[in-house]
C-alpha cells in the first residue's frame, strides 16, 4: 500500500495518521484471525480453537496456532506433502482405524493439503483495502 501526503492543513494530522496506521493493523490482524478459524477444518473443532492473534511490536501483529498438525492439515501429508508415501518406522505394517474397522497397511499415500491458510491470506489481502479505509475515517483522516 503507497499513502502519499499531498498538503498537511491539520495540525493534529501526524498524531491521527499514527492512529489510523495502529488501528488498521490491529483491525486487518483481527480479520485474518477470524477468518483462519472459520476456514480451519473442523473435524474435532480443536484446530480452530487454537488460533490466537497477539501484538508482535508496535506495528506488527502475528496470528498463531500451537497445534503440531496445523502444518500438515494445511500443506499435506505424504506424496502429498513431503512427496514420499508413508510407511511404518518400527513395525511392518501401519495399523489405524476407519470407520470402526481395523486397517493394516505398508505404506498410505497420505492426505492432500486443506490449504485453508492460503485461503485466509487471500481473503485478508482482497478486505484489507477496505478495512485500512474504514480505520482512516475513524481516525478523521
Amino acid at each position: 500500500m503507497k499513502v502519499t501526503v499531498i498538503k498537511n492543513i491539520d495540525p493534529d494530522y501526524s498524531d491521527k495518521a499514527r492512529k489510523a496506521i495502529r488501528m488498521a493493523v490491529r483491525d486487518v490482524s483481527e480479520y485474518c484471525h477470524e477468518k483462519v478459524k472459520v476456514n480451519s477444518p473442523k473435524r474435532s473443532g480443536a484446530l480452530s480453537r487454537s488460533w490466537v492473534e497477539s501484538q508482535a511490536g508496535a506495528l506488527q501483529h502475528k496470528v498463531a496456532t500451537s497445534i503440531k498438525y496445523a502444518r500438515w492439515v494445511n500443506d499435506g501429508t505424504g506424496i502429498y506433502g513431503s512427496g514420499k508415501p508413508i510407511t511404518p518406522k518400527r513395525a511392518k505394517y501401519l495399523r489405524f482405524t476407519i470407520g470402526g474397522r481395523v486397517i493394516f497397511a505398508r505404506s498410505v499415500r497420505g492426505q492432500k493439503g486443506q490449504k485453508y491458510v492460503e485461503k485466509t491470506v487471500a481473503q485478508t489481502e482482497a478486505a484489507a483495502k477496505r478495512i485500512v479505509g474504514s480505520a482512516l475515517r475513524k481516525a478523521g483522516l
